[in-house]
This record gives structure tokens, sequence and C-alpha cells, in this order.
């Protein structure tokens, strides 16, 4: 895990390749640092070695949704086709999609409106949706996006 927070990817690498990772051993927070820091070498590293997709922080955020608010496309990428689920609510019920919604990352909208399953009407725990977020934050391009891929109304 600390080879992964400062970003050393051989090390991670070697580690990794010593042999099978002892099943006691939790790299959950290992991949969530590698999708928050975009480190699309460690993140195939840990989906290799069958870390949880699904994980969390210790503020209760998931790793999608830490490359969304980062706007690391290859990660979350990488994440999508592993088959994270992209609908995973983090502390305060937020989703990947309102994290790059309030960013106005319009390609990482675009990406996750092109997965199948996407809830777009989810609302965070303030009642908000990406679509309200985008509107809320300025971000006319992300509105567009919401409204006609997404297929969503004001």
């Amino acid at each position: 895990m600390n080879a992964v927070r400062v970003g050393l990817a051989g090390i991670a690498e070697r580690l990794l390749a010593i042999g099978p990772v002892d099943k006691g051993v939790d790299l959950s927070e290992s991949l969530c640092f590698a999708t928050e820091n975009g480190n699309e070498r460690v993140v195939k590293l840990l989906l290799a070695a069958e870390v949880s997709l699904n994980a969390y922080d210790h503020r209760e955020r998931s790793a999608l949704a830490l490359a969304a608010e980062g706007k690391h496309i290859g990660t979350m990428n990488l994440l999508l086709e592993a088959g994270v689920d992209v609908n995973c609510k983090d502390e305060g019920s937020w989703t990947p999609l309102m994290r790059v919604a309030m960013g106005g990352c319009e390609e990482g909208v675009t990406l996750l409106l092109e997965v199948d399953g996407i809830d777009l009407n989810t609302k965070n725990a303030r009642q908000e949706s990406a679509l309200s977020l985008a509107v809320l934050f300025g971000y006319n391009k992300t509105v567009r996006l919401l409204r006609v891929l997404g297929g969503t109304n004001v």
C-alpha cells in the first residue's frame, strides 16, 4: 500500500509479482490511492491481483468516484471494463456521475452515460442529481450531455 500511495508502480509490481496476495491483506485502499492519482499501471496490477472493484477509501469514497472526481478517464475506463458498479454510492450518497458532472468533465460524463444500467435520477443526501449539480456549477456542456445523451429533463 505504501508503494502505491507514493506512486512507485515498479515496486508495487515487484511486490505483487512475488506471489499471490495473502487473502487477509486488504488492498482496497491501495486501489483507491491508485485511482485517485490516476495511476493506470498500478490499477491494472491491482485488478490483476483480484482486488475488490467496489473498494472504498477511509473517507467512504469509492474507487470509481475518486477516479471520476480527479477526471482520470483512463482509470475510470479500466474500472468500468472490469465491471465496477457504476451506480455505487459513497458518503452522502454521491455517485461517480454526480462527481464528474459537478466537475464539468464532459468526457467522464459521456463515458458513464454509455454504461448500461446507469441511474441518472439518483439523488445525494442533499437531494441533488448529476444534472442539478451541473446546472448549479454552470457547466452548460455537461448539462446538454445529460439532457441529450441521458434523456434527463431539468
